[in-house]
This record gives C-alpha cells, structure tokens and sequence, in this order.
C-alpha cells in the first residue's frame, strides 16, 4: 500500500463501523456475517479480510478523487506529505500511531468530510458493492 493509501485507509478507519442495515457492526463482523467466513482458519479469514479492505480502499480513492476538484485533490494529496508513519524519534498517541500521523489522518477525515459531504453514502455503497462482488465471485468458486 502507498503512504497515501495508507494514511487515507487509517484516517476513513476511525469510521469503519458501518450503518444502514449492519449498524455498529466492525469490517471483521460484517465480513464474517456476508461472505460466511466462519469456517476458515483464522490465517485465512485475515488474508481475504485484508484483501477486502484493501479493494474497498481502492474503489473508495477512485470515487472520491473524481468528485474532488483539481485543487482539492492536490490539497488532499499535500495534507498527506509529511513524516513518515515509522519515525522512530516521533511522540506516540495512546494507540501507537505518532501523534503526528495521528494528526494528519484527523486533518484528511475532516477534509474529506468537509468536501465530500456524502462520505458515508459512498463508504456504504462500495461496501455493499463490493461484498456482493466477493460473493458472485466466491459462487463461481462452487
């Protein structure tokens, strides 16, 4: 995962309970719940999990950067230089993150917030989008 990618997935990550029909419900519930992941191994719960939220991740940039503006995505892309998330000399916040990243994540949430004022929609949508893509696919499995 890019920098970007990263810092944009832990900044959309302090809303990752979802609402609508899966209200209060965690990506990890929600998955087990949809695609009936309870019978796998942990390991590989955790890879498709993985692989889940990186693809929700990717399908959430490419439709929020064509609603921003030119300007508004190179700001979005400036909020995210800066220090790099493993600076070992960094100060931590309470969850381990430097408080620096800490802070950028906050500042690209409430960006994003400001500019995109159907955020939740769009997190909701894809995700719905998307669990039923993991389940046409994992159907042609069978």
């Amino acid at each position: 995962k890019s920098a970007f990618a990263s810092t944009f997935a832990n900044a959309m990550a302090d809303k990752e309970s979802y609402s609508g029909q899966n209200k209060n419900m965690d990506l990890t519930q929600l998955l087990n719940k949809e695609l009936g992941l309870e019978n796998l191994s942990q390991e590989e719960k955790e890879k498709i999990i993985s692989r889940f939220g990186e693809s929700l991740l990717k399908r959430m940039i490419f439709r929020i950067f064509k609603l921003l503006s030119e300007q508004d995505r190179k700001n979005l892309e400036a909020l995210q230089g800066g220090e790099p998330a493993d600076a070992p000399s960094s100060p931590k916040a309470s969850d381990g993150r430097s408080k620096a990243m800490a802070g950028k994540e906050e500042k690209i949430n409430k960006f994003l917030t400001e500019k995109v004022p159907n955020l939740e929609n769009i997190k909701e949508e894809e995700l719905n989008l998307l669990i039923n893509d993991f389940k046409e696919f994992s159907k042609n499995l069978k």
